[in-house]
């Protein structure tokens, strides 16, 4: 009869670890847990800190110059976790189960998979770091730990999504779509897409960028034909916008085409009651605090000094703008020039005032050289969105 495999009680451990980070509660009870597990002997062993024969016979295909991960995640999320590797790499995986039982932090077994490290071409990333950005997306706790050239790093990086991070990212693999998608927003607009019948790729392609203010590689998330790319945004974040600017700036034979809560509402209104597996159950659109610049020239400085925070102005798109393609002006009520929308929001804005969407704008704040403006689309009553799609008449 083959004897059972026992947990090491340092994989445990570790894997426990990540439950109690900014939580008083369960750090107490996880240190005296911790204590007690110490005090248990357990057989057998997983981690080992040489490539000892033993863990040969446990992992027999460590080979000296190869690098690889190995992943431990809960039994109750296999089924989603194999979906994810296999979307990232290509292939199944053999796990092996850990019998590990704590009816404290709700885990009935534990798994664990050893992942063959390369460089995933398409984002110049180990494969490693591909799948836990995605499991952390996925809200999947796991611990990673590394093998490289026959070594095994008992140090363990411990991996949790942040509890600071309140996106509804909903990454999982999507049956009716047959792939892995990161959040409800994409899923749903690549239901749009099937349902208009246009075809499309998913983050198929990394670009890299190189400028003075970002560096690093791109991917966007949807490909569509005759270069069209769709980026989709829940949020913009520093880098997202960036990002943003400097694929425009350095890629422009691909027509990079941006969808938020400005027009996301739209498409929730129009198609959520035709699609089946719609997922996302109501959008609101937000509101983004803006800087204007360029407040500084003497032209313009006088009229400033006169705004008053909580005044409203507007915005206006200055189509023939030789420094700026995306340059949008922002005016006071008399329709004098104040400033400019930073160029990283530009990018974001420029499209939508192209395409008949209206703001209102609120100064907030004033400071020397910059001054922050808040704005909200108002006619979110008009079905505003991209050409391509919009239903044909049936």
């Amino acid at each position: 009869m083959k004897r059972k495999r026992k947990p090491d009680k340092y994989i445990l451990l570790v894997y426990l670890e990540q439950y109690y980070k900014g939580d008083s509660v369960k750090k107490e009870i996880y240190s005296k847990l911790s204590n007690d597990l110490w005090s248990i002997n357990f057989e057998g062993s997983i981690i080992r800190s040489t490539n000892s024969e033993r863990c040969k016979d446990e992992f027999n295909d460590i080979i000296e110059t190869k690098r690889y991960s190995y992943f431990i995640v809960d039994k109750k999320n296999e089924r989603e976790t194999k979906e994810i590797v296999k979307f990232i790499t290509g292939n199944d995986i053999e796990v092996i189960d850990l019998n590990v039982q704590n009816k404290v932090y709700d885990i009935d077994r534990l798994i664990i998979f050893k992942i063959n490290n390369e460089i995933k071409e398409s984002s110049n990333n180990y494969l490693s770091y591909t799948i836990l950005c995605m499991l952390l997306d996925a809200g999947i706790n796991h611990c990673i730990y590394s093998d490289r050239d026959g070594e095994i790093n008992k140090k363990l990086d411990i991996r949790m999504k942040n509890k600071e991070d309140n996106r509804n990212s909903a990454l999982g693999f999507r049956r009716d779509l047959g792939h892995v998608l990161r959040s409800s927003w994409e899923s749903d607009f690549a239901r749009i897409l099937n349902y208009l019948n246009i075809e499309w790729d998913y983050e198929k392609e990394g670009f890299e960028l190189d400028s003075k203010y970002i560096q690093g590689y791109y991917i966007p998330d949807f490909f569509l034909d005759n270069n069209i790319i769709i980026e989709i945004k829940g949020f913009w974040d520093d880098e997202s916008r960036k990002k943003v600017r400097c694929f425009k700036e350095q890629y422009n034979n691909y027509k990079l085409l941006l969808i938020d809560s400005d027009m996301m509402i739209t498409l929730w209104k129009l198609y959520s009651n035709k699609i089946e597996g719609w997922e996302s159950k109501g959008i609101s659109n937000k509101n983004e605090k803006l800087p204007v610049v360029g407040i500084t020239i003497a032209n313009r400085k006088k009229y400033v000094d006169n705004i008053e925070i909580g005044e409203e102005v507007y915005l206006k798109r200055e189509l023939d703008n030789k420094y700026d393609v995306n340059a949008i002006q922002v005016l006071d009520l008399n329709g004098n020039l104040l400033g400019y929308i930073s160029a990283e929001w530009a990018v974001i804005y420029s499209y939508k005032l192209e395409l008949g969407m209206k703001y209102t704008a609120v100064v907030t704040k004033k400071e020397q050289k910059v001054m922050i403006i808040d704005i909200k689309r108002i006619n979110i009553e008009e079905d505003i969105i991209y050409k391509f799609l919009k239903e044909k008449d049936k």
